[in-house]
This record gives structure tokens, sequence and C-alpha cells, in this order.
């Protein structure tokens, strides 16, 4: 190995690896990398000096074992996965569960989930839009208050028509979402009344299972329909479902981004830029250059394999 005695040129090398390590947004030495059982990969991180502008996380020591959380705007979100090498994050979905009827035909549950003022958007491949239930009408309202999608999941009592692992609109159904999706409500009624029911199915009693149902966005890898998520009103398999969210930095193509240096993500070694373009904006990801693996958000993160 070649090793210099010319202290003019160790400066220059010194100066040379600090000026790239601050560009390319290295978190400070000591950041805390584990929460639980996750691993906190930057761009996220813990406490000043530790994330990318967005980032942020805490983790909520007070569960056993602790918890991570994402905050978007004054609401808390837990995080059960983050993958740097595919961009996205996954959260705790947010869920609407119907019970009992409406005579009004009013909504009867909703929930919503803000992107606003983050990078990050929702996956509009690994995620779907879901209603369980036999008599559930459900929509996902965008925020200009259009209704974007929605669909009506239906079943007898018997549930002889339901088959698991199905969400053809028999005791389950989905639809997808658009790309570029960033904030949504999600509401929930149960369509027919009682009376109704009994003329269509020609019974004299109504099953609870026409006044139960739930409507969520979820991760398909993490919920599987089954008809006996049907039997009860709660059901602690669909609250434990996620959603895939993907994240997006800033508003510029990666020509553009390139020029800002001081603030550009993707500047580690072997790393490359990615462009990502919707309907609602543009912006861009970091990846490691084919051949390589790692951290692109790091200055020495992309190795070779």
């Amino acid at each position: 190995m070649f090793v210099s005695q010319n202290p003019l040129l160790k400066l220059r090398w010194i100066v040379l690896v600090s000026s790239f390590s601050a560009a390319a947004g290295n978190p400070k030495p000591g950041c805390k990398r584990s929460c639980g059982n996750l691993t906190i990969d930057y761009p996220f991180g813990i406490g000043e000096g530790c994330f990318m502008q967005g980032f942020e996380i805490n983790c909520n020591t007070s569960n056993n074992p602790p918890k991570l959380f994402l905050f978007f705007g004054d609401t808390k979100h837990e995080v059960v996965d983050i993958s740097v090498a595919q961009n996205q994050v996954r959260i705790r979905s947010t869920v609407a569960g119907a019970k009992g009827f409406n005579e009004t035909g009013a909504i009867l549950n909703s929930a919503s989930i803000n992107l606003s003022n983050t990078p990050f958007i929702f996956n509009n491949i690994a995620n779907k839009f879901t209603v369980t239930g036999c008599n559930s009408l459900g929509f996902l309202q965008f925020r200009n208050g259009e209704v974007s999608t929605g669909c009506y999941s239906v079943c007898n009592n018997k549930r002889d028509d339901v088959t698991d692992g199905s969400c053809s609109g028999l005791g389950c159904c989905q639809t997808s979402i658009h790309k570029g999706a960033k904030q949504f409500d999600i509401a929930i009624q149960n369509l027919l009344n009682d009376s109704v029911i009994k003329d269509l199915y020609n019974d004299s009693l109504v099953s609870p299972l026409y006044h139960c149902g739930y409507a969520f966005l979820m991760d398909q890898e993490s919920y599987t329909f089954e008809a006996s998520d049907l039997d009860h009103c709660f059901s602690s398999k669909i609250e434990q479902t996620s959603v895939v969210l993907d994240w997006v930095i800033g508003d510029q193509t990666c020509e553009e981004a390139e020029k800002g240096s001081d603030t550009y993500a993707c500047q580690g070694m072997n790393s490359s830029c990615l462009e990502y373009e919707s309907d609602n904006g543009q912006g861009y990801r970091c990846s490691c250059e084919q051949g390589y693996e790692g951290n692109p958000y790091l200055s020495t993160g992309c190795q070779g394999l």
C-alpha cells in the first residue's frame, strides 16, 4: 500500500473526506439505531443530527418491547418495518369498524391518515382498500371531496358463499388506490336494515353478521381473509394489519436535485438517483447501483456484493 509522507497531501485528503461525508448527510456518531425488535436505518433517526429532514422517529420505551412511532401532524403511527433498499416503511393500519345500523343511512364510523408535508406516500401496488362484512359498504375518499373508490361486501347468514382467501365481494371486497396518494378518509356503513335483510334472504331472524363490518387500507402481505373473520364485530387480526408507505425526497428531478449539492441525498459512493412522478408531483429516491447493496443514503453505505 502506498502511504504518503506529504503533510499537505494528507490535509487535502482529510478535507475531501470530511466534506463528502457532510454532503452525504451522515448521522452523527452515537445515534440510537434500534428500538425493541426493529433496526433504525438512516435516513430515519432519533434525536438531533441523527435523521434526514422529515424522517424523525420516536421510540416509546413504555411498551414491552419498545415500539417505534412516526408522527404525522398530531397523530402517531406505529412502525412495524423499515426497508431502505426499497425506500419503504410499514406502519400499523388505521381501521374503521362498523357495528349496528343507522336508519338514516349515515356513516357509522370513519378513519383517516394525512401524509401532507411529509416525504411519504401510500404505495398503490402493495396496498388495497379492503372491506369485510356481510352488509358493509366502504368508501375511500380523497381530500378534494371526491369519492375515489369503494366496494360493497355481502354474504348470507350461513356464509356458504364465502371463500377463504377471496375478496371478490362475498364477505370481503377489495379495490385499488391511485398512485401518489398522500391523504384520505375511510368511511363504512352497514347498508341494509333488518326488514330488507329478512325479505332478501327469507329469514325470520337477522344474524349479527349483518351488523358488523370493517374498512381499511392494508398491505396485502399483512392480511389474508378468512370466513371466520366475520364471526365477531372486533377482529384483532384486522386491527394488526399494516400499510406500506413509500418515501420521495423533495419535489425535484434527479438532474435538478444534483445541482443542490448541500441537500442532494444520493451522494454516497456507488449510489444512484431514481426519479418518481405522479399526478400529485415529483421527487426522487436513492438506490445502490447494480452490483452493490446497502444504504444509499450513507456516504459508504453501498458495498459490493
